[in-house]
């Protein structure tokens, strides 16, 4: 049967707007099932054609690609910042390891096209959607466009995808305009896939914060595929650490960071250095488990630091919860973008029909 490669609709948007406007009903037949997967049910080519039309994106004979309709468990938070292979953190883990599989079931690899050289990591970024990513906004600052740029999802050890990873295309990078790379103030971004993805005991959305409060005692952990010392390689496999938060005033002491961490960002780490994030973690998730929800919590984006591992200087991390109405109004704002071609190519479509009938 046809089906949308979900570019932002979904059966259910398609649905929603037929029968809010029931303009539609001239070119396709209802079906008796209630079942929203079955409300459209097009035969032939040339409705597949048209569905394809009037949704603007491309249409498969394969089966829809999840089972909707699409949610933001992420920001909602119920159902979110679970890990279904692995048990809650009970004991602190002492310095960085290799992490098992599942262990970080947000965790993405953002990797960019280059000539001559194919697919590279270049960032992390972490899933709140099905069809949301977070990341930071520096990844894209020398390379912005979409096209070029694809996120790897349930994925453990670099370049060696398994049957739980998932590949999809960005269809749209969304920095925030007033990100400023000299201080480093604003740096996040949003990444929207082309086609939503599934949830498996490999791929799940974090947690959004709603209370920008930070509680310094919280386990806190860092993952990713970033370089393990300062100037070295990425790293093969994903890795995890612990790491405590520190309060911004010491952060910004003069021998630390001298007064330049923002109050939009979360300073990470340890005074003696040693466990950090590096280049190629950027954009990865600081995640935190609350163990009154028994669920993990985006705290930060890996954003900057002084070096890796530095003595006094840890890790700094965009604050999220800083950004929440921010992410929210982004992801509502471009649902309507979305919904609205629809509505114009179905009433174009109708009075077309008028006129010639």
């Amino acid at each position: 049967m046809c089906t949308t490669q979900a570019l932002g609709h979904t059966w259910e948007n398609v649905a929603r707007v037929i029968e809010e406007t029931s303009l539609f009903s001239v070119f396709v037949k209802r079906p008796k099932t209630e079942h929203m997967r079955g409300i459209i049910k097009p035969k032939g080519g040339a409705y597949c054609l048209l569905l394809s039309f009037l949704v603007g994106s491309s249409v498969t004979t394969s089966p829809p690609p999840l089972a909707l309709p699409i949610k933001w468990p992420g920001l909602n938070n119920t159902n979110c910042g679970l890990r279904p292979l692995v048990d809650y953190p009970t004991s602190r883990i002492i310095g960085g390891k290799t992490a098992r599989d599942g262990a970080w079931p947000w965790q993405v690899s953002l990797e960019h096209y280059a000539l001559f050289k194919g697919y590279e990591h270049i960032c992390g970024g972490s899933v709140i959607s099905e069809i949301w990513l977070l990341s930071a906004a520096h990844c894209f600052r020398k390379a912005k466009s979409a096209l070029y740029w694809r996120a790897i999802l349930g994925l453990r050890t670099l370049y060696t995808p398994s049957a739980s990873t998932v590949v999809r295309s960005i269809q749209k990078i969304i920095v925030k305009s007033d990100f400023h790379r000299e201080t480093m103030v604003n740096d996040i971004a949003l990444l929207r896939l082309k086609v939503p993805i599934v949830y498996s005991a490999y791929i799940q959305p974090i947690c959004i914060p709603n209370n920008p409060e930070i509680n310094i005692s919280l386990p806190c952990f860092i993952s990713g595929w970033g370089r393990t010392t300062e100037g070295g390689s990425i790293s093969r496999f994903l890795k995890e650490a612990q790491v405590d938060i520190i309060p911004t005033k010491i952060c910004n002491q003069q021998d630390w960071y001298a007064g330049i961490v923002h109050d939009t960002m979360i300073c990470a780490g340890f005074e003696r250095g040693g466990i950090d994030s590096c280049q190629g973690d950027s954009g990865g998730p600081f995640a935190c488990f609350f163990s009154k929800t028994k669920s993990f919590y985006q705290l930060g984006v890996t954003s900057f630091g002084y070096g890796c591992g530095h003595p006094r200087n840890p890790g700094i991390y965009t604050h999220v919860a800083s950004y929440r109405n921010w992410i929210e109004n982004v992801i509502q704002t471009n649902n309507r973008n979305h919904i609205e071609p629809l509505l114009h190519h179905m009433i174009l479509l109708t009075v077309g029909k008028l006129i010639l009938f």
